[in-house]
């Protein structure tokens, strides 16, 4: 059963990229959401949040994963995050879906080209969220649609 969303957190991930996303998929409550890291020792987003994880890397079931999440951050440019790289790659081949907020992610999970997976620019959370919202098939398509105009361009939907 493909229940998980598991959130691979690391120091100095970039937590405002993803946030909008993980609200999104917390608040219907049909989503078992997982923050992972490689131990159980808290980590310090870039902005300074303390974030104790759920489980680590090698608790995490990728059968149970509908969806991980991988945000940016330096360390992924400095080539210090294969053990995350390698978790995506599990959750994807065991069917799951890997969202990213960068490339630099992917290439390094080697999951660029690859289906089940999607990543936005880490300037674009909203689009990001939007891909996430589409992925576990959160609201209907025309309310998702009525949401990213809100979110983006700050237009209500017309009644």
């Amino acid at each position: 059963m493909r229940d998980a969303v598991y959130f691979l957190v690391f120091d100095g991930f970039a937590d405002w990229q993803t946030a909008l996303a993980l609200y999104e998929i917390r608040r219907p409550c049909d989503w078992r959401v997982r923050v992972v890291a490689q131990s159980m020792t808290p980590v310090q987003s870039a902005s300074g949040l303390r974030v104790t994880p759920d489980e680590t890397l090698d608790a995490l079931e990728p059968a149970r994963a509908a969806l991980a999440i991988l945000p940016g951050g330096h360390s992924w440019e400095r080539g210090r995050l294969d053990y995350v790289a390698a978790a995506a790659q599990r959750i994807h081949d065991a069917g799951g879906t890997v969202a990213a907020s960068g490339t630099a992610m992917l290439a390094m999970a080697h999951l660029a080209g690859k289906e089940r997976y999607f990543c936005a620019s880490e300037h674009g959370s909203v689009e990001f969220a939007r891909g996430v919202i589409a992925a576990l098939d959160l609201y209907d398509p025309s309310d998702r649609e009525d949401w990213y105009r809100l979110f983006k361009h700050g237009t209500p939907a017309i009644a």
